[in-house]
C-alpha cells in the first residue's frame, strides 16, 4: 500500500487568479517536501513564476489559506520566493491540492505604483532624463568650463602685466569691449595673442626706450655701415688686382 505523502521534494503547481474580475489564470510552480517532521526543508515551500502584479500581500493571502505563514522572502528578481510555515500542515495541504482544477481567487487591490511592463518602462525613463535635461546639464557644464578657461586667461594676462609693467590694449572693430581685473578697457584679446604681442613689444621698447639707448643704437649702426664700406673697398681692390673688376 502506497503512502499518502511522497518522500522528497515534489512539484505542486497552484492555479490562481490575482484579483476579482480578471479572467487570467496564473500558474505558480511550487516545490514542497511534505514530510512529517518540522525540519526546515519540510516547512519551506519554494515558489517560482510569480507574476509582476502579485504583491507580497497577495502571496501572504494565497499561502495563508494552507496554514500559518511564518515568513515570505521574495528574491531579488521578485519572480520567485520562499515561504516558511510554522508547521508541516501548510506544505502538506499544498501538496494535496495539486489535483484541484479550480483556480484560487485572490482579493488584492491593484498596486499603487506601476508594475510589469509599465513599471519597467517608468524605471527606464527615470534612469534616462531625456534630451531637455541632458541639454541643461550640458549647458551648465559648458558655462562652467568657459568660466574656468576665462579665469585661466585672466590669470595669464595678469601675470604678463606684472612681468612687463605694461597693459596691452588692442582694438577690434565690432567686438564687445570689457573691463579686466585691472580696470583697463580692452577689446577682449586672447591670452596667447596678448602674450606674444607683449613679448614683441617688450623687445622693441626695452631696446630703444631711453635717449642714451637710441644714441648708442645709432652709433652702432654707423659703425656697422663704416665697417661694411671698408670691406667693400678691400674687395674691389682685390678684384682690380686680379683684373676681374669690370664696372662697365
Amino acid at each position: 500500500m502506497t503512502s499518502e505523502v511522497a518522500a522528497g521534494p515534489r512539484r505542486a503547481p497552484i492555479r490562481v487568479i490575482v484579483r476579482e474580475g480578471s479572467s487570467i489564470v496564473r500558474h505558480l510552480d511550487c516545490k514542497v517536501d511534505p514530510g512529517k517532521t518540522n525540519k526546515p526543508q519540510n516547512l519551506t515551500v519554494s515558489v517560482a513564476g510569480i507574476p509582476a502584479d502579485l504583491t507580497e500581500g497577495g502571496l501572504l493571502e494565497l499561502f495563508g489559506r494552507f496554514g500559518e505563514v511564518q515568513r515570505i522572502a521574495l528574491h531579488g528578481t521578485r519572480t520567485s520566493a520562499a515561504v516558511l510555515y510554522t508547521s508541516v500542515d501548510g506544505p502538506r495541504k499544498i501538496w494535496k491540492q495539486r489535483a484541484n482544477e479550480e483556480p484560487i481567487m485572490l482579493h488584492q487591490a491593484l498596486p499603487e505604483t506601476p508594475f510589469g511592463l509599465k513599471g519597467w518602462v517608468e524605471e527606464h525613463k527615470a534612469g534616462r532624463p531625456g534630451n531637455a535635461k541632458l541639454q541643461a546639464q550640458l549647458d551648465a557644464w559648458t558655462e562652467a568650463f568657459e568660466a574656468a578657461e576665462e579665469a585661466k586667461a585672466a590669470a595669464a594676462r595678469a601675470a604678463a602685466q606684472a612681468d612687463d609693467g605694461w597693459t596691452l590694449v588692442q582694438r577690434h572693430k565690432g567686438r564687445k569691449k570689457g573691463v579686466d581685473e585691472a580696470g583697463v578697457v580692452g577689446g577682449g584679446v586672447a591670452a596667447s595673442a596678448a602674450s606674444s604681442a607683449a613679448r614683441r613689444a617688450n623687445a622693441e621698447v626695452h631696446a630703444n626706450f631711453y635717449r642714451s639707448q637710441l644714441r648708442a643704437s645709432r652709433q652702432s649702426e654707423i659703425l656697422t655701415l663704416r665697417d661694411k664700406f671698408e670691406e667693400d673697398k678691400k674687395r674691389m681692390a682685390a678684384l682690380r688686382a686680379t683684373r676681374r673688376f669690370q664696372p662697365y
